[in-house]
């Protein structure tokens, strides 16, 4: 199978899909239920992770948010699952749900690393002063809905909840939108999964990352889960995370990055998590204020919803097209630039091991250990031969040893300089009192370049973690015990230029990878188990260039076969400031993908995913947006297309082929127009 084909084919094939599109034979919106609502059924998951045997009491409220009356009472399973029945002369009102555990409650640990003396996937007791909420809007007379209780939910919750605004279903549908914003999918309908038993819904899989991040943020701060969740929700009381709220959201999106990292270590995180980590990234400023924006679309009734995601999937045609040219320059050029990086690339990595490997046996004497001053060092390549020349000068202080190196013109035309900084220090290493080592991190700043190639790093930060930690012992030189080095992650500015080609990146790259190599062992690409790759900046090429960030996860050692790809690009080379378009790719198999191309501008964002496998046409494609409206579409072989629309779940019209083969949405008003 040719990857690299079906990875520049996959953007243009949904970009075909999208002209799935309406031309309206009629723009009435759909009614609603005018008679009160008097009774329904509500179920859903509370999560944060799973919570067991805790008590979920829903309240009706009045315009101002004051309780008028209990309309229902459950107690959460062991999959923290709850049902109950909206009643008790419930009069139509929004409802409120607040979960609370008791004595005998119990919360499923979802961090990796374990909650204290817990495992993951264990029960674990719950701290006073815990509480969840969710708000959702009035439902009618024997309808059944889905509402999560989360920390997600709960901050949509105290920002309904905040005393400024009526307490009505446009106000509770709007503050929704704008935390489904941030995770990219509905929050209140979407339930989210457990983790430590796995799951095969992407959508439920970012869901519950997104809770594992919230863990993670309470583990690694001050404030305990209880007090994180309320200063989560005090923050977005205003509908947005200010500078100086108690939550920093730079360390949150941090905090999720990582754990999609370790929940999913075999390269399988989901590409619309990916997505979202990517969005979060890129709206976040840079003083940690984050802005998230409702869709204008959240508050209209359900087939109004609808529609208006078909408008939009229309309006977005003419960017598609635009799009489609520049991107499919910049995939080309790419695959140039590639061939070139794997060929120099590889050679310039060479020639900076050998000089670092030539000056570190220079200055380092068995008997005195390493020898602070100025040295001239002969560098010599893997094959023998001679490259030349670097003067290094080497210092210490009580923050650490460090290694600058004088510019340098080698023999085989490579330039180089390089300043290195350890918090290893070497009178410490050379001492007679052992000591334990995690890992060894050092300050890197540099520039390697040839006649077509130039990589160049400032302020960057490289850090090599141990799988477990060793005791080091001077006196032998010697680790006591196995030395296996587990994580490597580098971080910092840094520029990649390739000049055959004209294609650069210059920005923000940070990159992880997992190596599991013992201190014996040859560094062989194989060692290598996953690469994780988030690069953020400016891409340019002769034909364009634009601002984007790339993330990539992959597995398999040195091929890569399993994995996923999130390329999210701004859009004003293509005349739309402030809007994005993220492409998203995961493997699914060595012949197929799971693809999604999502856009996002500050008023709506929504997207189509398919599953695209090599030689064959797309069968199935979904159009959705955070909101809750979801439409499916079957595609056959001889051009039919048939399907639904769902909004929360509920199924809103039938699409499907007419004699004249004219596919057609049927509306449940009783309403009719053509899709195409």
């Amino acid at each position: 199978m040719n990857n690299n084909r079906m990875l520049r084919n996959s953007g243009t094939a949904l970009m075909i899909a999208a002209s799935l599109s309406i031309a309206a034979c009629s723009s009435s919106s759909g009614g609603s239920d005018s008679d009160p609502a008097r009774a329904a059924v509500a179920s859903g998951v509370a999560s944060k992770g799973i919570v067991r045997d805790a008590s979920v009491t829903v309240t009706e409220l009045d315009i101002n948010g004051n309780a008028r009356r209990t309309v229902g009472t459950a107690t959460t399973d062991e999959h923290g699952r709850y049902t109950l029945q909206v009643g008790n002369g419930y009069t139509g009102g929004p409802l409120l749900f607040r979960l609370e555990p008791d004595a005998n409650s119990r919360m499923i640990c979802d961090l990796p690393a374990g909650c204290g003396t817990a495992n993951f996937g264990d029960p674990v007791e719950i701290d006073d002063g815990f509480e969840m909420l969710a708000i959702a809007p009035s439902v009618a007379t024997n309808d059944t809905v889905s509402v999560q209780i989360t920390p997600f939910t709960t901050m949509a919750t105290r920002r309904v909840l905040n005393g400024s605004q009526i307490v009505d279903d446009a106000a509770i549908r709007q503050a929704v939108s704008e935390v489904s914003d941030m995770l990219g999918l509905d929050v209140l309908g979407t339930e989210p999964a457990d983790l430590s038993r796995g799951s095969d819904d992407d959508d439920a899989k970012t869901y519950g990352a997104f809770l594992v991040g919230v863990a993670a943020l309470a583990a690694s701060g001050d404030l305990s889960l209880p007090e994180l969740l309320s200063a989560l929700g005090a923050a977005f009381e205003d509908g947005r995370f200010d500078s100086d709220d108690a939550i920093d959201m730079r360390e949150f999106v941090a905090a999720i990055e990582d754990a999609a990292l370790a929940l999913f270590p075999e390269g399988d995180t989901p590409s619309k998590l990916l997505a979202a980590i990517a969005n979060l990234y890129d709206k976040i400023e840079d003083d940690g204020s984050y802005d998230p924006k409702p869709d204008e679309d959240a508050a209209k009734p359900a087939i109004a919803k609808a529609k208006a995601l078909l408008v939009a999937v229309r309006e977005r045609w003419n960017t598609l097209e635009a799009l489609e040219d520049p991107l499919n320059d910049f995939v080309q050029e790419a695959e140039a630039a590639e061939s070139t990086f794997s060929r120099n690339g590889a050679r310039l990595l060479s020639t900076a091991e050998s000089v670092l490997s030539d000056v570190f046996a220079t200055v380092y004497d068995d008997d005195d250990g390493v020898q602070m001053g100025d040295h001239a060092v002969e560098v010599v390549s893997s094959d023998g031969s001679r490259l030349g020349t670097v003067n290094v000068t080497v210092s210490e202080s009580r923050n650490g040893t460090f290694f600058d190196m004088e510019r340098a013109v080698l023999n085989n035309g490579i330039e180089l300089e390089l300043d290195l900084a350890t918090d290893l220090r070497a009178s410490e290493v050379e001492g007679w009192l052992p000591f334990f080592v995690d890992g060894v991190s050092f300050d890197l700043t540099g520039i390697v370049e040839d006649g077509t190639t130039r990589v160049e790093i400032t302020n960057g930060e490289l850090d090599a973690q141990l799988r477990d930690r060793i005791l080091y012992e001077p006196n032998t030189g010697m680790p006591v015990g196995s030395a296996v080095l587990d994580v490597v992650t580098f971080g910092g500015q840094t520029t990649l230029e390739d000049r055959a080609s004209g294609l650069s990146f210059q920005g923000d790259l940070k990159v992880r990878g997992d190596v599991r190599l013992a201190a014996n062992e040859d560094p062989e690409p194989d060692n290598l188990k996953r690469l994780y790759l988030n690069a953020a900046g400016v891409f340019s090429s002769p034909s364009d260039a634009f601002r984007a960030r790339l993330i990539v996860d992959g597995t398999n050692g040195s091929e890569f076969v399993v994995g996923s790809l999130s390329l999210s690009i701004g859009l004003d080379f293509a005349g739309e400031p402030d809007t994005n378009a993220a492409l998203s790719l995961r493997r699914v198999d060595a012949d197929s993908l799971k693809a999604e191309l999502t856009f996002s501008d500050p008023k709506k964002r929504w997207s189509l995913a398919t599953q695209l496998r090599e030689g064959e046409d797309i069968s199935h494609l979904t159009i959705s947006n955070p909101s809750g409206v979801l439409i499916r579409l079957a595609l056959t072989g001889d051009d039919d297309i048939n399907g639904d629309i769902l909004v929360d779940g509920k199924k809103v019209a039938d699409i499907k082929e007419m004699r004249d083969r004219l596919p057609t949405i049927y509306w449940i008003d009783g309403r009719f127009e053509s899709l195409l």
